[in-house]
Order: structure tokens, then C-alpha cells, then sequence
């Protein structure tokens, strides 16, 4: 049988309103190491991993891999400029008003 203080109860329940506010996320308060630990259900490829002690340490650290997931996942395949040689990596806006084209 497992026994639960009111501290730990607390921070499952945190952990279940994170939960709710992130459904992206799977989120977990650890009882043994009492720490919360939070898996990014997005991209199985790049699972995001994010842990802290606080509830509110953990929003943070979500919200900061939940940008840069974000950001990553948004960057157009990059592609090299004929007359420069170098290569160029551009961002698309969300919620485009036109489908977006590759400039050259």
C-alpha cells in the first residue's frame, strides 16, 4: 500500500494540470526521486525530454522545448542559392494566407 503525504499529492495533482494545459505532453510526478518529469508526445523521432523540481520549473521547460520543437519542425528544407553559393534556411509563419513557395 502506497502512502501518499499531502506534499506529494499536491505535486501529482500539479502534474495532472500540466497534463491538461499540454496534452502533447505525457507528464509525471516521479514519487521516489520527487521530481516531475515531462515526454514531449509530438515526433517519435525527436522525443523531448524535460525534468524539474517544481511545477513551475517544469512549465518553463516545456514551453522552451515546445518552441524550439516548434521551430525546428517549421524551417523549410534548406537550398542553395545559385548565384551566392551559400544555403539558405527560412521559417513559414503558422498560419499562412497563401501557400508558401521556396525563394531562389
Amino acid at each position: 500500500m502506497l502512502l501518499l503525504t499531502q506534499f506529494d499529492q499536491a505535486n501529482l495533482d500539479h502534474a495532472a494540470r500540466l497534463q491538461s494545459h499540454f496534452p502533447a505532453w505525457v507528464v509525471m510526478y516521479g514519487l521516489y526521486h520527487r521530481t516531475f518529469i515531462a515526454f514531449h508526445a509530438g515526433d517519435p523521432r525527436e522525443c523531448r525530454i524535460v525534468e524539474a523540481e517544481t511545477p513551475a520549473d517544469l512549465w518553463d521547460g516545456m514551453q522552451q522545448a515546445a518552441a524550439e520543437v516548434w521551430r525546428t519542425s517549421h524551417l523549410l528544407p534548406s537550398r542553395a542559392h545559385p548565384s551566392s553559393g551559400t544555403r539558405e534556411v527560412r521559417q513559414f509563419d503558422p498560419a499562412p494566407t497563401r501557400p508558401m513557395e521556396v525563394v531562389t
